[in-house]
């Protein structure tokens, strides 16, 4: 006879339940006609939560989790179980606008654990966690710089024990003043250090005690929908604030640490997306083949860069610019950060296989959409189902992990993708980089450096080397009177204030395509593609530092500008 250990056991009984739960939510799902939501990832709300009593949540097998507005979201076993229809109807009597979601059991159990983490925190009022909004605003109109917040801060810090009930608004009224896109609390053995990222570099703003943490990181835990008593797990949650008038979404991470957990809130503000080919910063030879190949009926356009190089940033703009009434136009994103009107946007689930990038491509054909975009090519699946809607006439848009336009190709075919159909799809790739622009208020003129030259020679040689000495005619007299800034109050002593985006490109034409067969490497690609006349990212970088845009210590930090000849 056969003997189990009772824990191994009991560990294939829990998986069959778990499995039977979701098969149970999935086919009420579909008999229902309703949308499926997954509670354990997804952020309860106390502000919804708390629209129902405990007691009458698990007697109705519901649960409250979203609310915006009077728009109530609720997850619930089968809507038709009398006493969930009975609370239903109730919300409804009320003057809710209630959406009705199916989910599992498990996903029920963690709501209920939620109203467990509302009792503990006595930042709870009757069910609703919530910020000042009319205290940040207060606080935004009064921070210009970032002694204006340091000083604030400390003032707040010096009142006691109360001073932590402000000290949530007032870094995030900071961030949102000084134009901040991301805020880093990290702990140490003494403190605990919060950080700005402005421009795409972190700046030290503010010392906390790490007996004022405790309190801060409950509230933000409650607000964000994450576990209040999980600590030696990663956590992501969200939560949206009104300032000045405007929505914005905060996207947390929390992971454990050696003296506690790190935070990182990134601040989504929809303004910062609202920009347009025009002012991306292309060269004007460049715009004209970006706008020619946008105009395309079908074919893959290709965005490559690290993370936060404005990928999708661009990705945006060209929606934007294509988009009329007329196209119907599809996103598959991970996750959605800017709600673009008129497109139609969806978002993969990291916890399901159920809703991949690769499956939602092949579930979006069927939708006959235009034009898609695609927030990332990450594995094989998804990139054929790419290449397939863009070869049955359709236009894909997508973003690539390399560094270069050149290391597109190479990429896709490490992929195992079939570079015959490669090179029928593949429209334009294209490699992006941000860099800190010059602050105006405080830019003065001077004469570049012997090292500065050697390397302003090295690259000027090489453009002449591939033709594009028309590129450099307008700075012939003037290559090396460069720009800097000094520092000043309204950049904050940085020297640099806002970001422009450097740029190279590659077509795909018969050439290449013929290339692609060959199983060809990034710097193969590279001296073929120079025939085409196109700058590549450090020629660019080198006309934004001619024409007084940027530094060369900017370019060399966010460029490769030795390249192949290094």
């Amino acid at each position: 006879m056969l003997k189990f250990k009772d824990d191994g056991i009991n560990l294939i009984l829990k998986q069959a339940r778990e499995d039977e739960d979701d098969s149970v939510a999935r086919r009420t799902s579909q008999e229902q006609n309703l949308p499926l939501m997954d509670l354990l990832s997804y952020p309860i709300e106390f502000g919804a939560l708390g629209s129902i009593e405990e007691s009458e949540s698990r007697e109705g097998l519901l649960a409250p989790f979203h609310r915006s507005g009077k728009r109530l979201f609720v997850a619930c076993i089968n809507p038709g179980l009398p006493k969930t229809k009975a609370i239903l109807d109730r919300l409804v009597k009320a003057g809710n606008i209630v959406t009705v979601f199916v989910t599992t059991k498990k996903g029920l159990e963690r709501s209920w654990e939620r109203y467990g983490d509302m009792v503990k925190s006595n930042l709870v009022v009757s069910g609703v966690v919530s910020v000042n909004a009319e205290m940040m605003d207060d606080f935004i109109l009064n921070i210009k710089r970032f002694q204006d917040f340091i000083e604030i801060s400390k003032k707040i810090l010096s009142e006691g024990k109360q001073s932590t009930t402000k000290l949530f608004e007032v870094i995030l009224a900071g961030a949102y003043a000084l134009k901040s896109s991301d805020i880093h609390i990290e702990p140490s053995e003494n403190m605990v250090r919060v950080r700005f990222r402005l421009d795409g570099v972190l700046h030290d703003v503010l010392e906390i005690p790490n007996v004022s943490y405790g309190f801060f990181k409950s509230r933000l835990k409650i607000l964000s929908g994450v576990k209040l008593n999980q600590l030696k797990e990663a956590q992501d949650g969200r939560f949206t604030i009104d300032l000045m008038s405007k929505k914005i979404e905060v996207r947390v991470s929390i992971i454990p640490g050696n003296y506690g957990e790190s935070v990182v809130m990134r601040l989504l503000d929809p303004d910062s997306i609202n920009v347009t080919l025009e002012t991306l910063g292309f060269e004007p030879y460049l715009e004209k083949i970006v706008l020619e190949a946008l105009s395309k009926p079908n074919g893959v356009i290709l965005m490559t860069g690290p993370t936060g190089s404005g990928k999708t940033t661009t990705l945006y703009a060209m929606l934007r610019h294509i988009y009329n009434p007329e196209l119907k136009i599809i996103t598959v994103e991970n996750p959605i950060e800017y709600k673009i009107a008129g497109i139609v946007q969806t978002q993969v689930d990291n916890n399901s296989q159920e809703y991949t990038f690769a499956k939602s491509v092949r579930a979006i054909m069927r939708q006959d959409p235009n034009i898609i975009m695609v927030g990332e090519i990450r594995d094989l699946d998804t990139a054929e189902a790419a290449i397939e809607f863009a070869l049955t006439g359709h236009l894909v848009l997508s973003t690539l992990h390399t560094n270069t336009a050149a290391g597109v190709i190479p990429r896709l075919v490490d992929m195992k993708v079939n570079p015959k159909i490669l090179g029928s799809a593949l429209r334009l790739s294209l490699a992006q980089r941000l860099l800190r622009r010059i602050c105006k208020d405080c830019e003065y003129e001077y004469e570049a450096d012997d090292e500065e030259k050697k390397l302003i020679n090295n690259i000027m040689n090489e453009m002449l080397e591939n033709n594009k000495q028309a590129f450099l005619e307008p700075y012939r007299d003037t290559v090396y009177k460069l720009k800097k800034g000094k520092g000043c109050e309204v950049c904050n002593g940085f020297g640099y204030k806002g970001r422009l985006a450097v740029h190279e490109a590659i077509s795909m034409n018969g050439v290449m395509e013929e290339m692609a067969n060959t199983n060809p490497s990034e710097r193969e690609i590279q001296k073929v593609a120079n025939a085409q006349g196109y700058l590549t990212l450090r020629e660019d970088a080198l006309l934004k530092i001619f024409k007084g845009l940027t530094t060369v210590e900017e370019a060399k930090a966010n460029v490769d500008m030795y390249g192949f000849n290094a």
